[in-house]
């Protein structure tokens, strides 16, 4: 595909996945001193997680590291994209709350996962419930990382953080329970609608600035 672009545009083209690009995009835009650890959780129709570590994004073998949303939780849990079954992003995903709300109500689940933000804004008590479902497998999955790296904070991406005031204390209080010491701070990504165009930007700017 960077190839392909490359010809077809005559521009040079620098391309990383969506969770790295957004912790460059922390550090270049966001409140993060580009100093302290780092984990940035992009949640979507799947779940990313981009770390950085001692200044630099933590990349692993063949570019793999950060692939929490693909541990399984549980085994005999939901088919998810990758092939396997009970990841966690197929039970805090955007997918697995619109799954959560055809469950509860036993009707087909509005057609995106930020209508059904808008419904539960408006007080739908099942579209809360559904993004509730999500939000607690979301705050497992977050204490997960905070004891597997003990970053400074980690910060969330995605359209949930559009309603962070209803379901960011659900998502901390799930982090914090039964975790160790001094839980990283927990914080939506700024500017929640453009977060994702912000770290295209940043992806640039980094590598310039190399």
């Amino acid at each position: 595909m960077k190839k392909k672009l490359q010809r077809t545009t005559g521009l040079r083209v620098k391309m990383d996945n969506v969770a790295n690009a957004c912790v460059l995009s922390e550090v270049w835009f966001g409140e993060s001193d580009g100093v302290h650890d780092l984990v940035v959780v992009n949640v979507s129709e799947g779940i990313g997680t981009g770390i950085f570590v001692n200044g630099r994004i933590l990349r692993g073998r063949d570019g793999m590291a950060g692939e929490f949303g693909h541990v399984q939780i549980e085994s005999d849990g939901p088919l998810c994209p990758c092939g396997g079954t009970g990841c966690w992003e197929s039970f805090a995903s955007n997918r697995a709350a619109l799954r959560y709300y055809q469950e509860i109500t036993g009707k087909p689940s509005p057609p995106s996962f930020e209508a059904l933000v808008r419904l539960a804004q408006n007080g739908n008590a099942f579209a809360v419930q559904a993004i509730d479902k999500m939000s607690l497998s979301l705050g497992r999955g977050l204490r997960m990382i905070a004891s597997a790296l003990a970053p400074t904070e980690i910060v969330v991406v995605g359209e949930i953080t559009n309603a962070w005031y209803l379901f960011g204390p659900k998502i901390e209080a799930e982090m914090k329970h039964n975790s160790l010491p001094n839980p990283p701070r927990l914080r939506p990504s700024i500017e929640a609608n453009t977060a994702r165009l912000r770290s295209a930007v940043a992806l640039v700017m980094n590598d310039v600035s190399l």
